[in-house]
């Protein structure tokens, strides 16, 4: 097994009398290390679970209207094929797809509503 040389500068570091060595890297370095292990692309077939929410995200995009707000527990009355999931997790997937910036989350007088960006 050969071992790959790290690169950057090794700094010396003495802290309560201890002795540790730290890697610096550049920028450019940083981001090399970055790109390599970002995980932008699937290697990988998605499980069936994953396909399963993939298919129920696109289920809640599709009952949904732009320009108009949805409460979560109308997107679940509107669509029958949502009322088969668990409403815990339909609302972790409508998470998703904001985080993801499919869908737009506002908050009128404590209630969440959500729309189509």
């Amino acid at each position: 097994m050969q071992l790959k040389k790290a690169q950057g500068k090794l700094e010396k570091d003495t802290e309560n009398g201890e002795e540790r060595y730290r890697l610096l890297l550049t920028e450019e370095e940083r981001r090399d290390e970055t790109e390599k292990h970002s995980t932008t692309e699937m290697p990988f077939e998605p499980t069936k679970t994953q396909l399963m929410n993939m298919h129920i995200k696109d289920e809640i995009l599709a009952t949904m209207n732009p320009g108009q707000s949805y409460l979560a527990s109308d997107l679940m009355l509107l669509n029958p094929n949502l009322s088969e999931q668990p409403s815990q997790k339909k609302v972790a997937l409508i998470r998703q797809l904001v985080s993801e910036g499919k869908l737009e989350r506002e908050v009128i007088q404590g209630k969440a509503y959500f729309s189509i960006i």
